[in-house]
């Protein structure tokens, strides 16, 4: 019998070592004692004091609850429960910017506790001070020592006792990390320095809370120098205690190696064996004082002996068939679908359905149902603004509204047209409430549209289920999953990364208002407009009338016969709470704009809507161009209970037999515990088990699967298990989102996460959730991210095509299918309805802790058995032999599908869509149970039929159907075809130990033979066909020279085609009629005659040559001409312009030039205003000198009138030299001798030009020319 002394021998010596320690590490002596200012061991803690062995200073103090001593394998350890006020404190301990200085200690993390993504803390400081030393969720480690955070290049195994050396020093500001006694990194802190005395605290953040989190598990040996240590010194610290963790590993190890080779489940001389046990004998020759790196090396050694050993051997599943554990419905296995941009693509706006390829991609994956609209994209879904004619319906909102470049989203794919997707693929809806922008009574109304029958009008009012019927859904489409909103609990800025919407405005905090409702205060919140909230559309655009809406006022119920009508006494906002401001200043509320001025500062309301209206400029003051609008308003807003209570007794009304199940999106344990006395309302609890970030990427593969699968169990699968725990009996688990996330490398598409799917998707149907949704289900074709993450998660990709609009979804898009959605091809197509009991008898883990292998077992009504088995580990393949309890697999016929692709990295493309595939085999099988080799990296189902016997009635009665067939109505070729698959079929038949498999096969075979059948073609009429080749063949080259040329080179196009089938022997019927109908359809358009241009020309060219003289002209009735001259050209130079379409140019183009305006001429006015000015008007009547000045201050105001015509300036003229012409002299008045041009009583001013007639020769010529050219082309055209 192979032994081991288990005896820790002569450690009791090491952990009552005093502190003046000396250790020799490969030859050279290290004095560990050097500059160490603190070390703590806690052996000796007296009254939550704990001692500094080094002297009498920095003692450290123990506070709070959770925090204990307790006996560990070093003897006495600093021991932190669940809870988040436990620290250890040591006052005056340490300034980060006076000395260097290393912090070391050893810690066991409990990984029983769910870190839920956030770190730990390991070391901080008070006051201004920061994280020291924190443990990241993906067990890197990190500081923040300078303002940044700084992480370690690797991870490491919380699974078992760790230490760690954090190392700074302030002069270059750089960390190091030692990890385990090795270097890890040295990396640079920052700049960010405080200079602070402060306290050292261990195991807990400075301020509290649970984000990051205080530390869960042990700590020991807790050593603060003032200097940075060496690599060799950061070696001997470890190693000073390391021989306590490592001989006792080794102890565990060599436990588990003797007992595996007790199981004598090899041959005893088998090479596995043999290593085995010389490794044994080897590992029980060393002793706890060896040294440490011999027994590093035969811990090494021994693992891979076990793992060897276990590779050889096969690992027994235990199947039992008649314990059932749970059953599932064929929707369980679903995914999530978009309603947005077109369904990523998905759907045809202009057909108004889904696109036939990647339809038929769903369709092979078969999913069971359908979660929409969305995630975090429904979380502001307004349901009735998506269904009725598109034109009719209202741009969505989506959950972050104000990430640049979102806007409003039309929904094509709306509720009608995802109903209708539903149904033709068998899937079943999912619906997402947006309970951002819901009320209970629209909740209500929504379950009339979705599930009432028509006739029935359960609460009055709108009647939804015909509205639904008008829609083009006669029936119900019996929804009978509903989740509140997506990820309510989640937290941040408002538009950006919070899905807590007017939640977080209400007293008492979201959770809460979640649950109960409540009153929302907004103060001052960005007003916006109805289809767009982003911040960019919502300052005043400068326009009249604007209209804004407050963000979160309630939904009014709406009327009217298609329920698109206001009700006019809703209240959609509490009166007078509403406060509108423009650039910062209140402005005030007013019922009508009737009484006010144009600058008045007013806005009103429609409490209907909650909208807000200002002024036109005229009645009420536009708000300033740019000038940004606020609202303060208070609201009343339901809860989920409610909503759910007014969902449920809806669907109460309309069939009390039927389900109607409600469940929180609210993921946190407070939710379940303020439901304590309201569990009528809610059915469960929405959780999305995400992984995380996995570790590594393309760049390191394996480190990034490895972490991959970690995550599944670690933030996957515990996750759920964790709130499993906590829901009350009756209350499920619903995973309606789950996969690897958030990480954009291009793994994401391939079969590492198909694995993953795979992994999880067995324990969460363990753990009971009803429907278990992957997201999502597609998405573009990228190497980014949108606001809602990564687009490599979806299982089948959109790849964008030229033209095609990603912000849209509009244009043609290209689709295939990942690995991933392989998974669910599989699933969905052989799984039963009944999930039986399995169970390993033994269970490999990796190296990082992780299952090797995973299983969930069902059978069907018929009594199929499926076992559905996953291999997590890269490189090897696995043994797996299936035992039955109650189930007899003798001469069984079995069936196997199996995705693993050539490595974990294979990833699908359009290019090579079937580079990872489903691979396909069956058997008979011979004895009791089955034994299966599943590959590396798999996904592997099993099919076991119930009944033993091959079923070949199908087969024989096509093969008489065959016989009756006369050869001779077929061609050679197709009928030695059919012969062929006839002959291979009856082999089929006469085999005694065919499967069913090559049966079906045959079958298959046969059918597609006789349907590829080439019937003979004995007569054929081409009578018509060759009339029409005569006829064409009579039309010369001259005939067709005035012909449009597109329609020359079809007719030749088509006269050559009818000219090769006529003369084929072997055209089919159909062939001779297309040929004809194109011919026919050519020769009709014959008649499309090119235009004649000539007249256009002339005009083009006299046009042009006014563009010397065009500043002569206004500008705009330059620029209209120009605009029909671009026209024209363009008309001239295509040569399928047909005679209509010049004429029509012409037109335009003459119109134009008729339509010049000259650029007024003003200069003999001011020459005249000038004379009147130069008169002494003292010497003329009182009378005709008023004439005069009148008619100069009119003369005046059109010189200054930038916009004055040419008529007004003649007219102006004509008054002022009318007046002057009048002027009578005063014979009473003395002379004035200094007038320089007396006029005398009655005299006429001297007569002035008045135009300019350069141009009325050519406007006259170019007038006759456009009459004359249009004259010549009515002629040529009749």
């Amino acid at each position: 019998m192979i032994k081991i002394a288990k005896v820790l021998l002569s450690l009791s010596i090491v952990l009552s070592t005093v502190v003046m320690t000396s250790v020799s590490l490969q030859g050279q002596d290290i004095d560990l004692d050097d500059k160490l200012v603190a070390y703590y061991d806690f052996e000796n803690v007296d009254d939550k004091i704990v001692p500094n062995k080094v002297d009498s200073t920095l003692a450290g103090k123990l506070i709070g609850s959770n925090v204990s001593i307790v006996d560990t394998k070093f003897g006495k350890s600093l021991h932190f429960a669940n809870g988040e006020d436990g620290r250890m404190e040591i006052e005056q301990a340490i300034n980060t910017t006076k000395q260097p200085f290393t912090l070391s200690l050893w810690y066991k993390y409990d990984t029983s506790f769910n870190r839920g993504g956030k770190k730990t803390v390991l070391l901080q400081q008070d006051g201004q001070g920061r994280t020291l030393l924190s443990l990241k969720s993906d067990n890197k480690y990190s500081s923040y020592i300078n303002g940044q955070d700084v992480d370690s290049n690797k991870s490491v195994d919380v699974q078992k006792w760790q230490h760690v050396s954090y190392v700074y020093n302030p002069t270059t500001k750089q960390i190091s990390y030692y990890v385990n006694g090795e270097l890890d990194s040295i990396k640079d802190a920052g700049n960010g320095t405080v200079n602070s005395l402060t306290k050292l605290i261990v195991g807990r953040h400075k301020n509290g809370g649970n984000d990051p989190l205080s530390m869960r598990g042990d700590i020991d040996e807790i050593r603060y120098y003032h200097k940075v240590v060496s690599a060799s010194e950061a070696k001997a610290i470890y190693e000073n205690k390391a021989g306590v963790i490592l001989f006792d590993e080794l102890t565990s190890v060599l436990d588990e190696a003797c007992q595996l080779v007790a199981t004598n489940k090899l041959p005893f001389d088998h090479e596995a064996v043999l290593n085995l046990k010389s490794q044994i004998d080897a590992a029980e020759k060393l002793t706890s004082n060896s040294a440490m790196a011999d027994i590093q090396k035969m811990i090494t050694l021994l693992e891979q002996a076990i793992k060897n050993y276990r590779q050889a051997i096969a690992i027994n599943l235990n199947v039992d068939f008649n314990q059932v554990e749970r059953e599932i419905d064929d929707s369980i296995f679903g995914i999530n679908h978009r309603y947005a941009f077109n369904g990523y693509g998905s759907f045809d706006s202009e057909t108004m359905k889904m696109k036939d390829e990647f339809s038929d991609l769903y369709k092979a994956s078969n999913f069971g149902s359908v979660r929409y609209p969305g995630g975090t994209i429904s979380n502001l879904f307004q349901w009735k603004g998506s269904i009725g004619d598109l034109s009719s319906r209202t741009k969505q909102i989506h959950g972050f509204y104000n990430n640049p470049n979102q806007h409003g989203i039309t929904p094509s794919f709306g509720i009608n047209e995802v109903g209708t997707f539903a149904q033709d693929m068998g899937s079943e809806i999912v619906y997402v409430y947006g309970f951002g922008r819901g009320s209970a009574q629209d909740a209500s109304d929504l379950i009339e549209y979705l599930n009432a029958p028509v006739g029935l009008n359960p609460n009055g009012g709108v009647d939804w289920a015909s509205i639904r019927a008008k829609n083009g859904h006669q029936e119900p489409f019996n929804v009978r999953y509903f989740e509140i909103g997506n990820e309510n609990n989640q937290g941040g800025t408002d538009g950006t990364t919070s899905q807590q919407y007017w939640m977080q405005f209400v007293d008492g905090g979201a959770e809460k208002a979640y649950v109960d409702g409540g009153l929302v205060k907004i103060n001052r919140q960005f007003a916006v407009l109805k289809d767009d909230w982003n911040k960019t559309a919502s300052d005043s655009t400068g326009e009249a009338n604007q209209k804004r809406y407050m963000r979160y006022a309630n939904p009014n119920p709406m009327t009217g016969e298609n329920g698109m009508e206001l009700v006019n006494d809703f209240k959609a906002v509490e009166e007078g709470s509403v406060h509108v401001f423009v650039d910062g200043q209140e402005w005030t509320c007013v019922d009508s704009f009737a009484n006010q001025t144009s600058d008045a500062k007013v806005y009103t309301i429609d409490y209907r809507d909650g909208s807000f209206t200002f002024g036109d400029g005229i009645h009420g003051m536009i708000p300033p161009k740019g000038k940004e609008i606020r609202v303060s308003y208070q609201v009343q807003r339901d809860g989920f209970v409610a909503v759910s209570k007014a969902m449920k007794e809806t669907m109460a009304k309309i069939d009390a037999t039927k389900e109607c199940n409600v469940y929180s999106s609210y993921e946190t344990k407070g939710f379940i515990d303020r439901m304590a006395n309201q569990q009528d309302y809610y059915d469960g609890l929405t959780i999305h088990p995400y992984s995380g970030t996995p570790q590594g990427g393309s760049n390191n593969a394996e480190l990034f699967y490895d972490s991959a699968m970690k995550l599944a169990e670690d933030n996957g699968i515990k996750h759920v298990e964790n709130y499993v725990k906590m829901l009350p009996e009756g209350k499920v688990p619903v995973i309606s989102e789950y996969g690897i996330f958030r990480s954009t490398d291009s793994l994401v598409r391939s079969q590492t996460h198909a694995v993953y799917i795979a992994k999880v998707l067995m324990e969460y149907v363990r753990l009971g959730s009803p429907y278990i949704q992957k997201h999502c289900l597609v998405d573009w074709y990228s190497s980014g991210a949108d606001s809602l993450g990564p687009t490599q998660q979806a299982v089948i990709q959109a790849v964008p095509q030229e033209g095609s609009n990603t912000q849209t979804g509009e244009g043609n898009f290209k689709f295939f299918a990942t690995p991933s959605a392989r998974v669910f091809e599989m699933i969905n197509s052989s799984f039963g309805n009944q999930i039986i009991k399995t169970e390993f008898d033994d269970m490999i883990q990796l190296d990082n802790g992780v299952n090797a292998y995973s299983s969930l077992a069902s059978k069907d009504s018929e009594g199929n058995v499926y076992v559905a088995l996953v291999n997590v580990e890269r490189n090897n393949s696995r043994k797996i032999k299936l035992d039955f309890t109650g189930f007899d697999a003798s001469n069984k016929y079995i069936e196997t599908q199996t995705l693993a692709g050539a490595s974990f990295t294979d990833e699908n493309s359009l290019e090579n869509p079937n580079k990872v595939a489903i691979e396909k085999d069956n058997f008979v099988n011979e004895g009791s149970n089955i034994e299966i080799t599943l590959k590396p990296h798999s996904f592997t189902i099993v099919k076991i039929a119930a009944q033993t016997s091959v079923d070949k009635t199908a087969l024989i009665n096509e093969l008489a159907e065959i016989a009756k067939l006369d050869p001779s109505d077929y061609s050679e070729e197709s009928y030695a075809n059919l012969q062929k698959a006839v002959a291979d079929a009856n082999a089929i038949v006469d085999k005694k130990d065919a499967t069913q498999a090559e049966v079906d096969e045959a079958l298959a075979n046969l059918q597609a033979a006789r349907k590829a059948l080439e019937p003979v073609v004995t007569d054929v009429d081409k009578i018509a066909l060759k009339i029409a080749v005569d006829l064409a063949n009579k039309i010369t080259e001259h005939d067709l020279e005035n012909v449009v040329p597109a329609v020359v080179e079809e007719f030749i196009a088509a006269r050559a085609e009818a000219d090769e089938v006529y003369n084929d022997a072997k055209a089919s019927q159909e062939q001779i009629n297309k040929a004809f109908d194109r011919l026919a359809k050519a020769m009709h358009m014959l008649d499309f005659i090119k235009g004649d241009k000539t007249a256009l020309k002339a005009f083009i060219d006299k046009v042009e040559g006014l563009k010397d003289s065009k500043d002569q002209y206004t500008q705009a009735s330059w620029d209209a001409l120009e605009e029909v001259l671009a026209k024209a050209v363009d008309v001239y130079d295509n040569p399928n312009a047909m005679q209509e379409e010049v004429n029509n140019v012409y037109k335009e183009l003459v119109t134009a030039f008729l339509n010049l305006r000259l650029i007024p001429d003003k200069t003999l006015l001011e020459e005249l205003v000038n004379k009147a000015e130069g008169l002494n008007l003292a010497n003329y009547t009182e009378a005709t000198v008023q004439a005069v000045n009148k008619a100069l201050a009119n003369a005046k105001a059109i010189l200054d009138n930038p916009n004055v015509t040419q008529e007004q300036i003649d007219n102006a003229k004509a008054t002022l030299e009318k007046a002057i012409n009048g002027l009578e002299a005063n014979i009473n008045a003395p002379v004035d001798n200094t007038v320089n041009t007396p006029v005398n009583n009655g005299d006429v001013t001297v007569s002035v030009e008045t135009g300019d007639n350069s141009l009325t020769g050519i406007f006259a010529t170019m007038a006759l020319l456009s009459i004359a050219g249009y004259t010549i082309l009515k002629r040529k055209e009749n």
